[in-house]
This record gives C-alpha cells, sequence and structure tokens, in this order.
C-alpha cells in the first residue's frame, strides 16, 4: 500500500458536476465531516470554484491535498505546462498535491503527456504525479517512461465491474488504484446481494459498495451535495466486510461486468474524447 492510500485513508471527495455554489456548499460540509482530500480536474471548469471555498471557509492551503487532472486536449509542448500554470492560478497554488493525465491520449501513444508530465513535477508545480484510465499495458509503458513512480490510476471501479486483472497488476508494482464511478450512480441499489449485505451489516448499500472497494486497497472518491451522503460516505471505516462476503460482492462484479465509462458513453456525452478511451482489460 503506497503513502497516497495511507495519507488519505482511502478516502477522497470529487467535485464533478459541482460548480459555483454547490460547490462552495458541497466542499464546506465535506471538510466538516472530516474529508481532506479534494479531487478536481481542468475538464469540470471548477477549480477557480474550489480555490473560492478554500477561502470562505479560512482554512490554510497546507490542510487540504489538492489533486487535478489535465485535459487531453492540452497534451501538446506548446499547451500542457501552460494550461497547469493556468490551473495553478485558478486554484490559487504554487503547486497541487497530485496531477493526473485525465485520459491516455488520444493518438493511443502516451510518449509526450508522460514526458510532460515528468516535466511538471521536475518543476515543482506538483508534488505527485499520476494517470487515470490506464490500462494495464499502458501502464506497464508509463512506469518504463517516467523518472518517478506515479502513485495511483484513477480508474471506473465499483461491484459491479470486475477489474481484479487491472487491480492484481497494480497491486504488483505497488500502484495504488483509486475509483471514480463507485456508487455506480446509484444502480447498486439494484442488486438485492449488496442491500442484504448492507442489511446484515447494520449500514447503506453505498456504503457496502465503498468499503469493499477500500478493503482490497482501492482508494474511494465520492461526490455529492447532500449533507446526509457525504457524511455516509465518509463514515465506513468501521464496516468490516467477512472475507466470506467480501466473495459475494466479488463474484457479482465477474457476473454483472458493467461499466459506464465507454465509448458509446462519449459518444452521448462528449464526441470529441471518444479517441480517448482505451481497450479495457
Amino acid at each position: 500500500m503506497n503513502n497516497f492510500y495511507s495519507q488519505s485513508q482511502g478516502r477522497s471527495f470529487g467535485t464533478f458536476k459541482l460548480i459555483g455554489e454547490d460547490l462552495l456548499n458541497a466542499f464546506k460540509l465535506a471538510f466538516d465531516v472530516g474529508y481532506r482530500f479534494f479531487d478536481t480536474a481542468q475538464w469540470y471548469g471548477n477549480e477557480a470554484d474550489l480555490s473560492k471555498a478554500l477561502k470562505k471557509i479560512g482554512i490554510s492551503r497546507s490542510e487540504i491535498f489538492i489533486i487535478t487532472k489535465v485535459h487531453p486536449n492540452h497534451y501538446f509542448k506548446d499547451l500542457f505546462i501552460p494550461s497547469v500554470h493556468e490551473s495553478l492560478k485558478k486554484l490559487d497554488t504554487d503547486y497541487v498535491d497530485l496531477l493526473l493525465l485525465h485520459w491516455p491520449a488520444q493518438s493511443g501513444d502516451n510518449t509526450n503527456s508522460l514526458s510532460f508530465l515528468q516535466e511538471a513535477y521536475d518543476q515543482g508545480l506538483t508534488k505527485h504525479i499520476g494517470l487515470s484510465n490506464y490500462n494495464i499495458q499502458m501502464l506497464k509503458d508509463a512506469v518504463k517512461k517516467l523518472n518517478i513512480m506515479p502513485v495511483t490510476n484513477q480508474v471506473e471501479f465499483h461491484p459491479l465491474l470486475d477489474q481484479s486483472r487491472l487491480l492484481s497488476f497494480a497491486n504488483s508494482i505497488n500502484l495504488n488504484l483509486s475509483s471514480y464511478c463507485s456508487v455506480v450512480r446509484g444502480k447498486i441499489l439494484e442488486f438485492e446481494e449488496l442491500n442484504s449485505l448492507a442489511t446484515k451489516y447494520n449500514c447503506t448499500t453505498p456504503q457496502i459498495a465503498l468499503r469493499w472497494a477500500l478493503q482490497k486497497g482501492v482508494a474511494i472518491n465520492t461526490m455529492s451535495s447532500k449533507y446526509e451522503n457525504i457524511k455516509s460516505n465518509f463514515n465506513i471505516l468501521h464496516i468490516d466486510i467477512s472475507s466470506e462476503d467480501m466473495k459475494i460482492i466479488d463474484k457479482l462484479s465477474i457476473k454483472t461486468n458493467y461499466r459506464i465509462v465507454t465509448k458509446e458513453h462519449f459518444n452521448q456525452e462528449n464526441k470529441t474524447m471518444i479517441g480517448c478511451v482505451p481497450e479495457w482489460d
């Protein structure tokens, strides 16, 4: 387990689709609950809002860990580092704690984007570097080309998707996976296996899904604007799912193998990003 996971206790607060006052309010709630790791991205268009939220509640920069991601449109020599400087300007900080490549390059060749990511680290613009949506072969390539080890690969990870091969490989090179779509946008509520376990452990079905991921060593990145959801998503460390029940959820992931983020997904929401979606493991 690497230091990124242990520092955050495997929990970060995501800000996807949170803009303006919605983000300000959610940030305050998340901070009060106990979150200290906050995840944004150039693509989200809310880096400046995150900075405003930080100032509004009057906490120092050193109290939180900021994660942002570089948009694939900026994977060019004349755009990458300037885009990171622009992110820092919006976030009103001299550095981010973790900088990710949001997606593989649309060309399929990640050589340049990895080089630019390394350059951002060398210039002190970020304390750590990481990847997102990389498959096994891409991870192998990245580890060879980077001078330092990335701390995470953020991917879709939840009880309805079999990511066992990717997780096994990541563990073999001491690379932490972190999840998005951790509760499958509510779809987990449709599965009796998970609902029954929630009843057994006296918790909610989303808490079962999140705790399952944590017990597999996968960091969770959750997002909500509702206080009760923010609180329950964070307060899961007291739940201890037995090995037998973990296997029940593992079997469900193999049986359903349901993925949200596909080429078809981008065809509906953002056609320009289709080329970034890799061949998943």
